[in-house]
């Protein structure tokens, strides 16, 4: 049997009502040597009635349901990676969706940059109910001059400390497609203890494998909900436990700096003292996030201190400012 040049893996828990929208905008590609793989988390909904009227699509060649729910959806993406019998990996997830050329021009990206270990295209936000939201996550939308309609190449070490240090980029999986060959299991075992920054920590570490390519169309649909993992996460704070963990193996991954270090705990350390949360809680996590970047208070001062002269100081760094 021939190989599919994309394996388009399916983690799924507990989004009945996307399903159709999502496996019949994989299915209506224009670009169509893919497989399909499709994992349910053990879901309490009636996912699986769903996914069962899909099983004899000769593009679903796997489908696995979880006796239990396995506690985070990284252990799924590995599951389905795993699996794949594709050059290129796409991790599809069930909540959102995609435009008929997203694959076309995802495959067409990477096979023009074979230095590229992952490429990454523009989302349009849309709400729970499907209707488009002026949200963007596209940092070029605003900072490019050259507009949208482009792919640009950009060296993985140099897009993981100018841009990965300070916030995921690469912030949602269905709108990026990687090599499968960029994935070595053990390097992203950390990703497994984790139910809501393994994403950032995941895409981090590919960087350390190779470029990236930024494709500049809005080719794939971000849906935010208040079931999503990610919104859950920013609600219970364990999002901010989490973000420590990253930065602190991102600079273990690529040469930081020591500046550039202090500007980024002295950030970590305001986002805390900024939460409305009791002074007893503020301190304990405050407490967490030092220990765990092996950070300095006085790095607070500096931050605040760093941010207004660097209006007049080009030379001063700031999250924005750094930027590729």
């Amino acid at each position: 049997m021939i190989n599919p040049k994309v394996s388009v893996i399916m983690p799924n828990y507990n989004y009945a009502r996307y399903l159709p929208e999502r496996i019949d905008s994989v299915l209506s590609q224009t670009y169509q040597d893919f497989e399909i793989i499709i994992l349910d988390d053990c879901s309490t909904d009636n996912s699986r009635e769903i996914i069962q009227r899909y099983k004899d699509n000769p593009k679903v060649v796997e489908i696995i349901y979880n006796d239990s729910n396995s506690g985070t959806p990284f252990k799924q993406w590995f599951k389905g990676i795993e699996r794949a019998r594709g050059e290129y990996i796409w991790i599809a997830e069930t909540d959102d969706s995609a435009k008929p050329d997203f694959l076309e021009k995802m495959v067409s990206a990477l096979d023009a940059n074979p230095s590229a270990a992952l490429a990454i295209s523009g989302t349009e936000c849309l709400d729970e109910n499907g209707n488009k939201t002026a949200q963007t996550f596209d940092r070029w939308d605003t900072t490019d001059e050259q507009g949208v309609g482009y792919t640009k190449l950009y060296d993985g070490q140099k897009y993981l400390r100018h841009n990965m240090y300070w916030a995921c980029y690469v912030y949602n999986a269905s709108c990026v497609v990687f090599r499968k060959s960029a994935f070595y299991a053990d390097d992203y075992t950390r990703s497994l203890s984790m139910r809501n920054a393994g994403d950032w920590l995941f895409w981090s570490r590919m960087l350390c494998h190779g470029d990236i390519v930024e494709v500049r169309e809005k080719l794939s649909y971000l849906r935010r909900h208040s079931t999503s993992v990610t919104y859950v996460g920013a609600m219970n704070n364990n999002l901010l436990k989490e973000d420590a963990k990253v930065i602190r193996a991102i600079e273990d991954m690529t040469k930081v700096g020591r500046y550039r270090r202090m500007i980024r705990h002295g950030e970590m350390i305001k986002r805390v003292k900024r939460m409305e949360l009791p002074d007893d809680v503020k301190e304990r996590y405050l407490k967490e996030v030092v220990d765990t970047l092996d950070a300095k208070k006085y790095e607070y001062v500096i931050e605040r201190i760093n941010k207004p002269l660097s209006q007049y100081l080009s030379f001063l760094i700031t999250s924005r400012k750094d930027l590729i």
